[in-house]
C-alpha cells in the first residue's frame, strides 16, 4: 500500500501524518516535515505491506499525529492486493 498527501499549515513547525490499521498507529509509516512557512505546501508518502487474513477487513486511515493544525489539500491511498 502507498500512501501520499499535499498539506499545508497555517503556522511554520513540524507536521506529521501516520497510517492507522483499525484505528491504531501502522509502526514504520510517519510522513513528517517541517513547514518553513505558513501555507507552504508539503509533500509526504509512506508505504506499507498489510496483511490481511482470508475473510477478514482491515479499516486503513491516515491521521494527524503532529500538534499542528494542517490542512490536506489532496491524499490518496494506492492499494496493490498480493496473493
Amino acid at each position: 500500500m502507498l500512501a501520499f498527501a499535499e498539506v499545508t499549515a497555517a503556522a511554520a513547525g513540524d507536521i506529521e501524518l501516520t497510517l492507522n490499521t483499525n484505528g491504531e498507529a501502522l509502526a514504520g509509516t510517519q510522513m513528517g516535515e517541517t513547514i518553513a512557512a505558513a501555507d507552504d505546501l508539503a509533500t509526504l508518502s509512506t508505504s506499507a505491506l498489510i496483511v490481511v487474513p482470508c475473510g477478514a477487513s482491515v479499516t486503513v486511515t491516515i491521521s494527524n499525529a503532529s500538534a499542528t493544525a494542517i490542512t490536506v489539500n489532496s491524499a490518496s491511498l494506492v492499494i496493490t492486493r498480493v496473493c
